[in-house]
């Protein structure tokens, strides 16, 4: 019922850091995300207040890769995520807070100089703060890839399974 679409702040800062010896690569990173939602203008000057999807999102990866030639690597990726929610309040009475892992193996690959990309295959898995949420155990998936179709033209396709709180 709102008479325009909600509007949001999202604020990201990240740090990565990458380190190659011969055939190993190892790579680890954090992120930090803000999200911060504007109220729901309704009709007759009402508002819908939005902060219950208000929330500070945590996530620190870890990647250890090994090549088995500069056009094929395999590798084992931990993924740690964390949600803080603004606190319940009258419009969600749900504590929404959760953290989850997400473990990978997969490969890097190309194929010539045209095609390159990677696959991996995993589990997930997710904690709630609040008792009424179920815990989520699962596959998990991630893939992407890359086609040079000319020398400044590119086709990119990726597909993942993942959670994603709405």
């Amino acid at each position: 019922t709102a008479l325009e679409p909600n509007e949001y702040t999202q604020t990201q800062a990240g740090l990565t850091f990458k380190h190659e010896a011969g055939r190993i690569a190892f790579e680890t990173g954090a992120a930090l995300s803000q999200f911060d939602y504007d109220d729901a203008e309704l009709q007759d000057d009402l508002f819908l207040d939005q902060d219950f999807r208000d929330r500070d999102e945590f996530t620190g990866t870890a990647r250890v890769a090994l090549a088995f030639d500069p056009s094929l690597a395999v590798y084992s990726q931990v993924q740690y995520l964390l949600a803080d929610y603004a606190p319940a309040g009258f419009y969600n009475p749900f504590n929404r807070d959760y953290d989850g892992v997400v473990a990978l193996v997969g490969t890097d690959f190309e194929f010539g100089r045209r095609v390159s990309g990677d696959i991996a295959v995993g589990y997930q898995y997710y904690s709630y703060d609040d008792p009424s949420f179920e815990e989520i155990s699962d596959v998990a998936f991630a893939g992407n890839l890359d086609v040079m179709l000319a020398r400044r033209t590119s086709l990119s396709a990726s597909a993942e399974r993942k959670v994603i709180d709405p």
